[in-house]
Order: structure tokens, then C-alpha cells, then sequence
């Protein structure tokens, strides 16, 4: 009996050639043997999936006909596959099929969009096979959505949407910023009221930015990957190279994120239901961010947390001063974050500055060759936190 079972599932249209999306390079650099201590599933849509269907293969045949005509209609499959999700419940059936013959002591499960939403379904579907006993489960839901609105709102059942109780811990990656509103919301219902088995990251980008390295995403995909690696990793999945970031590169990581927000990029009003209580923050992406960063510049986080305090203590500029070194070597991404937020807070608060005639000159009104008399913008008023911030994030 394997100790732990590690279950990939792949998105719409991907599976295991797709080597440089996290979920297959996951599995294809996972420590064992495939079939014993983990298997890949394909997704919907996908090459893969098509072959392991026996059904999938006679519609295709029925639809496109033998010889090159049989083309056609194992195309017209993949895009039905594609378009509907059909395909999932094969993934779903032989995996509790194989879990039945393994009996393993633990399953992982990590998905990305319909696998995201494979992996509660199998979840759900072992928990409530009468022949099989209860079996603690871990997922990783990346982005979990189950596709277009009119073609799979029969997908979005409790069977896809409920996480069992068998699963102590389900972390969820919920991308921000996808503007195809013709796709469904992803699941967030799980994650409104967190309890101690679940947690979420909220991350800037469009539905595939954790999963493949895209411009101007690239720190939304290397920090996807050391938290997939993290959570498979600590709860017994073997793998190669794991990317183990500390706290000051995850902040960096997400600095470089705050400013490609500053650039009007990352969020859309479609995914405004991805619960995120600082999406207004000029400092912190999400909560975990704010979290590390409390970890790795304490000082710095507490005085950005209190930007409306004017006054600042001089054991606070101390730790500052000394967290700004470091940042700059270990965290320049962060860095420059801050210095955008502090920069931003200043502006934000100070008077309208204005260059204007606003007063004439009262002896010469209306002689030829009067001037008037120009208005002098307001000085810049700061608080001794805004000074002593500005003295130490400088761009």
C-alpha cells in the first residue's frame, strides 16, 4: 500500500506534452512510479483524453467517418470536449477506480481551471464510494472554472463545487484579472468564510498567468509554482527541485506584481467576486503578501499599515532604515513598491497646486500694460512619517 497518491489534473485542452504548464511539469518531475504513487490526468478537449475514451473514439468515428474523414470527427470531439467539459467524469472514474486497487494512506490532488475542478469532483466521488474508507485528502485548486456559461452550468453542481469533508487542506490560487465574461466566475463560494482547511491567494492576471509564464506576469507564475511545490511537498509528495522561496523573494515577487497593477493591468471587473480585502491597497497584493511581508520587513510593514499616523517613533525609523538595506539587495521589486506607495500617499494628500492668475495687481487694473499678480502654489505640507519614508525610498 503506496503511502501517498498524488493526482495532477490538467486544464481544458492540456495534458502531460504540455510540459513548460505548471500541473504537467508538477507531475513530470514528481519522485516514483506513475500508476503507483502518482498519475496525470488529461484535460477536456485534450489529445490524451481522447484516446483514453472509448466513447469519445466511436463518436468520433460516427461523426468523421474512417480513413482521413475520421479526422474530422475526432476534432469535432476534442472541440465538443473543449467547449462542454465533457471528458471530466472519465478522469473521475478511473482515478477512483485506481485509488480502489492502491488503497493509498493519503491523496494530493493539485488542478488548474476544469482540473481544478476534477480534483473536487474525485474528491468527492472517493468520499462517497461505500467500498472504499475514509482517506485523508490535500488539493491545490488553481483558478478552478469549469467554462462558458451556457454550456456548463450542468458542470457547477455541488458534486463540483462542495469540498468533502476528507480534505484537511485546499489552498486556491484565484486569478483577478480574466476579462472573458462569456466564462463562468471561478468557485469562491469555498473560500468567503474561511476555516482552518482553507486558503486563498488572490493573484493579478488572466486565467492561465499561475500555469504558464506570460509578459507581465511572470512573478504571478514563479510564485504559483513555490506554492504548489510547498503544499505538495510538506504533506509527502516527492519531487525534484523544489522552488523553496523565503519570505523576502516572495515579497519581491509580489512587489513587482503591485507594480504592474500601478500600470492599470491585473484586475477586471469580471473577477470582482475573488474575495481580496486589500484589492484597494496601495501596498500589499493580498493578504499573504501582507503576511510575508510582515515576516521579512516588520518595521516597514508596520509603518505602511499606519500610513494616516503623522508621527513615527525613532525605534520604528531604526528598523526601517535597516530593512530598506536589506530590501535593496534581497527585495528590490519590493522596494520599489513601497517607494511607489509612499510616493502615492504623498500626493494624495496634499492640497491642489495650482498656477494661475488669481489676484490682480490693484493699481493698474485695466491700463495698458497691466499685470496680474500669480497665485503661488500651496507648499507641499508633509507628516514627519511621510518625511522620514520619503528620506529612505527614494526610487
Amino acid at each position: 500500500m503506496p503511502g501517498v497518491l498524488t493526482i495532477y489534473n490538467c486544464g481544458t485542452n492540456y495534458d502531460r506534452t504540455n510540459s513548460q504548464e505548471l500541473i504537467a511539469s508538477l507531475a513530470l518531475k514528481t519522485v516514483g512510479t506513475e500508476g503507483k504513487d502518482w498519475i496525470i490526468n488529461p484535460g477536456p478537449g485534450s489529445s490524451d483524453l481522447y484516446n483514453k475514451s472509448l466513447r469519445a473514439r466511436i463518436a468520433g468515428l460516427m461523426i468523421g467517418g474512417v480513413g482521413g474523414a475520421g479526422t474530422i470527427g475526432k476534432e469535432v470531439v476534442k472541440g465538443f470536449g473543449s467547449a462542454t467539459g465533457s471528458g471530466m467524469s472519465v478522469n473521475v472514474n478511473a482515478t477512483v477506480d485506481l485509488v480502489r486497487k492502491l488503497k493509498p494512506a493519503r491523496i494530493n490532488m493539485a488542478g488548474w481551471s476544469r482540473g481544478a475542478i476534477t480534483c473536487i469532483e474525485i474528491a468527492n466521488a472517493i468520499t462517497q464510494a461505500p467500498d472504499i474508507p475514509g482517506i485523508p485528502m490535500s488539493l491545490f485548486l488553481v483558478d478552478p472554472v469549469p467554462g462558458p456559461h451556457e454550456a456548463n452550468a450542468w458542470n457547477w453542481s455541488s458534486f463540483s463545487t462542495k469540498i468533502p469533508g476528507t480534505v484537511t487542506h485546499c489552498s486556491a490560487i484565484l486569478q483577478e484579472g480574466d476579462s472573458r465574461g462569456w466564462m463562468m466566475a471561478p468557485l469562491v463560494d469555498p473560500f468567503r468564510t474561511q476555516d482552518e482547511r482553507k486558503r486563498v491567494f488572490p493573484m493579478p492576471g488572466p486565467h492561465s498567468a499561475s500555469v504558464e509564464v506570460q509578459k507581465p506576469f511572470e512573478p504571478v507564475s514563479r510564485l504559483a509554482r513555490s506554492l504548489v511545490e510547498t503544499f505538495l511537498d510538506s504533506r509527502g509528495t516527492e519531487l525534484k527541485a523544489v522552488l523553496k522561496l523565503g519570505a523576502a523573494e516572495i515579497c519581491d515577487l509580489y512587489g513587482q506584481m503591485m507594480l504592474v497593477l500601478a500600470q492599470g493591468t491585473g484586475r477586471t471587473s469580471d473577477r470582482d467576486s475573488v474575495p481580496n480585502a486589500f484589492r484597494s491597497s496601495l501596498v500589499f497584493v493580498n493578504g499573504h503578501h501582507w503576511s510575508q511581508s510582515s515576516v521579512a520587513f516588520p518595521g516597514t510593514t508596520q509603518a505602511f499599515c499606519d500610513l494616516n499616523s503623522p508621527g513615527i517613533s525613532e525605534a520604528l525609523k531604526s528598523a526601517i532604515a535597516g530593512e530598506v538595506r536589506l530590501m535593496k539587495r534581497d527585495a528590490p521589486g519590493a522596494y520599489l513598491a513601497f517607494t511607489r506607495a509612499v510616493l502615492a500617499d504623498v500626493l494624495s494628500k496634499q492640497p491642489i497646486r495650482l498656477s494661475m492668475p488669481i489676484v490682480p495687481m490693484g493699481p493698474t487694473i485695466g491700463m495698458p500694460g497691466s499685470t496680474g499678480a500669480f497665485g503661488q502654489p500651496p507648499a507641499m505640507k508633509l507628516t514627519a512619517r511621510q518625511e522620514f519614508l520619503l528620506s529612505q525610498f527614494r526610487g
